[in-house]
């Protein structure tokens, strides 16, 4: 079960985090934490462990969460503009509907995940893991996927405009629907391996 925490809680976490701020804090534990809506920008959270916890609706912008854990975490409708997600564990989240423009997630984790509908414009994606992600509807408008692995994922209805597919593995996705007028990095044999792709 999750811990419900109220205002005065989410206040005290708040001041934790400022203090941690220019600290080299690792491995700060706040699993299955509810901290839904919660207003965390810009803090220091590089390598917290947040797995499975509900941040549901919460104001990430410009936060660090480098080599963070998020597994299992719900990230519906987050704010994560700017943010530092590099080597980020985020296997399985719920990030649907999330605001991830300008986001780092370099070699992060996002095997399973549930991006649909969210907006990853201009993100950096470079190496990272989207084996069997949702990501239906997803904005990658001039995103850059340079190398990273999309095996399986359905991308159906996706806007891929400008992105970056250099050396993307696209093995078994389906890119029905998905628009990728002036996509660039792309080559025949990646195509090859598409498992559903329509209106090219």
């Amino acid at each position: 079960m999750e811990t419900e925490l109220d205002e005065d809680d989410i206040y005290k976490i708040k001041l934790q985090l400022e203090n941690l701020k220019s600290t080299d804090q690792k491995e700060a534990k706040f699993i299955k934490f509810h901290l839904e809506g919660a207003d965390l920008r810009e803090a220091n959270l590089e390598g917290f462990n947040l797995e499975e916890s509900n941040l549901r609706g919460a104001n990430l912008n410009r936060t660090n969460l480098k080599n963070a854990n998020l597994k299992g975490a719900n990230l519906i409708q987050v704010k994560l503009v700017g943010a530092d997600l590099r080597e980020a564990n985020l296997e399985e989240v719920n990030l649907e509907g999330a605001d991830l423009r300008e986001a780092n997630l370099e070699a992060a984790n996002l095997k399973g995940a549930n991006l649909c509908r969210a907006n990853l414009e201009l993100a950096n994606l470079r190496w990272v893991q989207l084996i069997n992600a949702c990501l239906v509807g997803t904005n990658f408008m001039a995103a850059d996927l340079y190398w990273a692995s999309l095996k399986g994922a359905n991308l159906e209805g996706a806007n891929l405009t400008w992105a970056n597919f250099k050396g993307a593995d696209l093995e078994g996705a389906n890119l029905d629907g998905a628009n990728l007028i002036e996509a660039h990095g792309l080559r025949y044999g990646q195509f090859c391996k598409v498992e559903t792709f329509y209106d090219l």
